[in-house]
């Protein structure tokens, strides 16, 4: 049983295809790694608009994979951004998400068997 997501609502938009989830999973992965690497980006340079943007980016697909905890960080960050806080406001909040979704990628790419098909993106 996975602990750090929950695919009840992938598996109700895929029709349960194992070739449409395991495509939603790399779509997912490959994003919100890019965009996790952009926040991170954002906050070291006091990029406010830059942060919202990636955040609101793959606030979605956070929400999707049923990842709540990860989720309510994200939000975190997204009213850290609106209001231009400091970056020691928001360390600690962005390295528990950053945390969480690793911890996700890493479970989906076992549970997946996916872990050489990500490498090679």
């Amino acid at each position: 049983m996975p602990l750090h997501y929950n695919l009840t609502k992938v598996y109700a938009i895929s029709d349960r295809k194992l070739e449409v989830i395991q495509g939603i999973i790399v779509s997912f992965i490959l994003d919100t790694e890019k965009a996790s690497i952009g926040i991170a980006r954002g906050i070291k340079k006091k990029k406010y608009k830059e942060v919202l943007k990636r955040a609101k980016s793959i606030k979605d697909s956070i929400e999707l994979f049923g990842m709540d905890t990860a989720y309510d960080n994200l939000l975190h960050i997204m009213t850290w951004a609106k209001s231009e806080g400091k970056r020691k406001e928001i360390r600690t909040t962005y390295a528990e998400f950053q945390k969480e979704l690793e911890e996700a990628h890493v479970e989906l790419q076992k549970d997946y068997n996916l872990m050489n098909y990500i490498k090679a993106f």
